[in-house]
């Protein structure tokens, strides 16, 4: 017997209704991609209505778009289990994936996110790959889980970005990586391998109270817009080599010989 409430079965059948409907509108747009119910929903070069997407997840289809546009609010199921991967896509709407557990990789490399993006809460329990991604406006990653590798490599993060509170517990790959927002890391746990080797910083960098437990590299970090580590706490080997530092600061009381104090305020 089933333990829902009559509410719950109703925001579900109202979302399924939903996203039978937009697969027949999207029959109805000029070069939208056709619903194909298969194990793997695989597409390249379509416009492609998010909430379809939510459908393919809710029956256990993995998701493979390359040089797609996704129009519409883009959100899933609170469980995914197979793979997602988008490649050089454009978001042009709100993409929402608060609260979901990633059972599998979830890649969104080389993409476009036009507006707010959210992954507050979620758990990613693989691989995540956001490499050469570029947030044009705010995104948070509040609260979110990390159980799997974290590759930022080379993203640009246009506004503000909030990891407060998340936890990485492999590797946290942030190398080459433009903050051009305030990017705030308070009370962030690395418990692997980290990396921001080469990162730009050109707002002020929040790493309050964060806990490095493992190695840390800021190798040739340039922070510009002022930089707070107050009450950080480096368990790790941490290297700071040819940082430099413009704004106020508040720096760790680590080994600084290699850190390039140039133009201190």
């Amino acid at each position: 017997m089933s333990t829902q409430g009559p509410g719950v079965r109703s925001r579900v059948a109202s979302r399924v209704a939903v996203c039978l409907v937009s697969l027949v509108v999207a029959s109805s747009v000029p070069n939208a991609a056709e619903p194909t119910f298969v194990g793997c929903y695989a597409k390249r070069g379509k416009i492609v209505l998010a909430d379809s997407l939510y459908h393919y997840v809710l029956t256990g289809s993995a998701i493979e778009l390359s040089d797609c546009e996704v129009v519409g609010r883009l959100d899933f199921p609170d469980v995914v289990r197979r793979k997602v991967s988008f490649l050089n896509c454009t978001f042009t709407d709100t993409v929402d994936l608060s609260g979901v557990h990633f059972s599998d990789t979830l890649q969104l490399r080389e993409c476009q996110l036009k507006t707010h993006a959210s992954f507050n809460k979620a758990t990613f329990g693989d691989l995540v790959n956001l490499e050469g991604s570029e947030f044009a406006s705010t995104a948070s990653f509040l609260f979110a889980r990390f159980e799997g590798s974290a590759y930022f490599h080379s993203c640009t993060f246009s506004d503000s970005c909030n990891f407060v509170l998340s936890k990485f517990d492999d590797w946290a790959y942030f190398k080459h990586v433009r903050f051009r927002g305030q990017s705030d890391f308070s009370n962030v746990t690395f418990r692997g391998w980290t990396s921001f080797t080469h990162a730009r910083f050109t707002a002020r960098a929040l790493f309050n109270s964060a806990a490095f437990l493992g190695n840390t590299s800021f190798g040739e970090v340039h922070f510009t817009g002022g930089a707070d580590f107050a009450w950080s706490k480096m368990k790790g080997a941490v290297d700071f080599w040819h940082c430099s530092f413009k704004g106020s600061h508040w720096l760790p009381p680590v080994n600084l010989d290699n850190v390039l104090k140039r133009d201190l305020e």
